[in-house]
């Protein structure tokens, strides 16, 4: 999915996955959130399938407002769960305290320890090739 009218998009780049959040996550984006999570989750199943290595996920959370619905927290958590055994590290950056409080509840509700916030796309990436 790339289309900006998408709250998550997703890609695969130089070896891992690339996953941003853009604007709210809110009731009326459900559809949309939900598409791209499925979406994600097979790419990332068939990464792992096509590799036998665990990959790596960097989430850009520039463009997210922090504004979300309780429900978005629990597709992202369910997306965060459903790829615990094909996923090493996630590192995520952007987005302001907002966007790292709502992660954090996404961590907790998955109970994944892999997950990281960094100030910086260069911090988040060093973390993720250690």
């Amino acid at each position: 999915m790339t289309s900006i009218k998408n709250p998550l998009t997703i890609k695969e780049k130089e070896g891992r996955i690339e996953l941003s959040l853009h604007g709210s996550l809110t009731h009326d984006r459900f559809d949309a959130l939900k598409e791209s999570v499925a979406s994600g989750k097979q790419m990332i199943k068939d990464n792992f399938i096509k590799t036998g290595r665990m990959i790596e996920v960097l989430l850009d959370m520039t463009e997210y407002s922090g504004v979300y619905d309780v429900e978005a927290m629990e597709i992202l958590a369910d997306f965060a769960d459903a790829n615990r055994e094909f996923v090493r590290k996630t590192a995520c950056f952007g987005g302001g305290q907002a966007a790292v409080l709502a992660g954090e509840v996404v961590i907790a509700m998955a109970e994944r320890r892999n997950i990281q916030f960094f100030d910086s796309k260069e911090k988040a990436c060093e973390w993720l090739n250690t």
